[in-house]
């Protein structure tokens, strides 16, 4: 008997998981196109989620990082937008990026919670920059 509640808990976990991918995954592809200069070029949408799923990596590997050397994650959420604004995204740009694919990989919690504003984003991007 507990060996089969144990099957039920993890396929429904499994199948949770990924309709939370699933209702992220258009938009995150989407953004990833238009940060990356690619909305107007015929991308299969397989090859752009497979750089998503590597930028997921990237950034749990940043939160991960900051985390284990006692900074807040509010740092990682600074350089990670740095990043992409150097990259002459507009700052509007930047932001719906990073909602969406944070979304997508499910670490949405850390960025609002660590997000503060966009012109606290474009003032530590400036200070960066000059």
């Amino acid at each position: 008997m507990n060996k089969y509640l144990y099957y039920i808990l993890i396929s429904l976990l499994l199948v949770a998981c990924s309709q939370y991918q699933t209702e992220y995954r258009q938009n995150a592809i989407n953004e990833f196109k238009n940060v990356n200069g690619f909305s107007n070029l015929d991308f299969d949408n397989e090859v752009i989620l497979n750089q998503v799923n590597a930028e997921c990596e990237f950034i749990k590997e940043g939160i991960d990082d900051h985390i284990a050397d006692n900074l807040p994650t509010y740092y990682f959420i600074d350089f990670y937008y740095i990043i992409k604004r150097n990259s002459e995204n507009t700052a509007q740009d930047v932001e719906s990026y990073m909602e969406a694919i944070f979304s997508y990989c499910n670490f949405s919690s850390e960025l609002k919670g660590n997000w503060e504003s966009l012109e606290a984003r474009e003032e530590s991007y400036k200070k960066f920059n000059s």
